[in-house]
């Protein structure tokens, strides 16, 4: 019996031991959890300026609404909605559609999904310069800037369906298979990550 009880209190101040040293401090040590935005490096992807510019010209005559900070059930509505109404579907030609013509069509791929999601966030009066598209290798998704170095997740599901902080979720992503952000945009500025 004894024995035990050495092995059970050699487990608990394991255990002490170890969730110290990966508390929350330490684990942004590990892993970069800072996203922050970093000057543009001309990360060259051939569809993000034509974008803008398409899409500056179809949000010319966007409603003038006081703007204002999210809340997590205002990012929530907005992934829904979309969601909702934008059936994904991929694509045989990468062609990313302005959110106008996602909307008229009622489908589209991630990236136009995410494109939805932002204009509708622009729609609903949310900060522009909060808001932005987070590519990663293979997939887009919206985001929205709570703070200088870190955004919530706004997406359809390929990384998470809940609103997520992405300092939360991607150095679990990292320490699988998964990617991280390489580049983020919105209508007015570009940046990196890396």
């Amino acid at each position: 019996m004894p024995i035990i009880k050495f092995y059970i209190l050699l487990l608990i101040s394991t255990l002490r031991f170890y969730l110290n040293k990966f508390s929350n401090q330490n684990i942004n040590k590990i892993f970069n959890t800072n996203f922050s935005k970093q000057p543009y490096k001309g990360y060259r992807i051939d569809y993000i300026d034509p974008w803008i510019d398409r899409e500056k010209l179809v949000n010319d005559e966007e409603p003038q609404r006081v703007e204002h900070e999210a809340t997590k059930e205002e990012l929530r509505r907005a992934q829904m909605y979309v969601l909702l109404n934008i059936k994904y579907e991929k694509e045989e030609v990468n062609y990313w559609k302005t959110s106008y013509e996602t909307f008229n069509d009622g489908y589209g791929d991630c990236e136009d999904q995410a494109f939805a999601i932002y204009k509708t966030l622009r729609n609903m009066g949310i900060y522009k310069d909060r808001l932005g598209i987070v590519l990663i290798k293979g997939h887009a998704f919206a985001c929205y800037y709570f703070s200088d170095n870190d955004f919530y997740i706004i997406d359809n599901g390929y990384v998470t369906l809940n609103i997520a902080k992405a300092s939360e979720v991607f150095p679990v992503y990292r320490s699988n298979e998964y990617k991280e952000p390489i580049i983020g945009f919105n209508l007015e500025e570009k940046w990196n990550y890396v």
